[in-house]
């Protein structure tokens, strides 16, 4: 048996695994998870300073889980035919080519 301490800053968000498996997206606080032996944790932490997601998990989180993905992310995704032009604060900030899709987290919503 094994507890793993973890903390969250509060311009942080945490992605959990277990054996490769998705666990969660965990918003700013203390955690404390339960670990058999075993059992491989894996907790990658994103600052939100960061604006796009860039993770192995985006695609999964997309297509399997919606019901996360709008939690914790605006969702941007072009067709075979658009390109999408993305402005944060009234300064452009990316183009995106056709059949492209990108997360951009989500500040507030979402936190407990």
């Amino acid at each position: 048996m094994l507890w793993k301490r973890i903390i969250v800053g509060d311009q942080e968000r945490a992605l959990i695994s277990k054996n490769g498996r998705f666990g969660g997206i965990f918003t700013p606080g203390e955690y404390r998870l339960f670990t058999a032996p075993g059992v491989s944790l894996d907790v990658e932490k994103y600052n939100l300073r960061e604006l796009v997601f860039q993770s192995a998990w985006a695609d999964y989180l997309a297509k399997e889980r919606p019901d996360i993905a709008e939690r914790h992310f605006t969702r941007v995704e072009t067709n075979d035919l658009q390109v999408a032009m993305v402005y944060v604060d009234g300064k452009l900030f990316k183009v995106m080519l056709p059949a492209k899709r990108l997360l951009f987290w989500r500040r507030g919503r979402g936190d407990r």
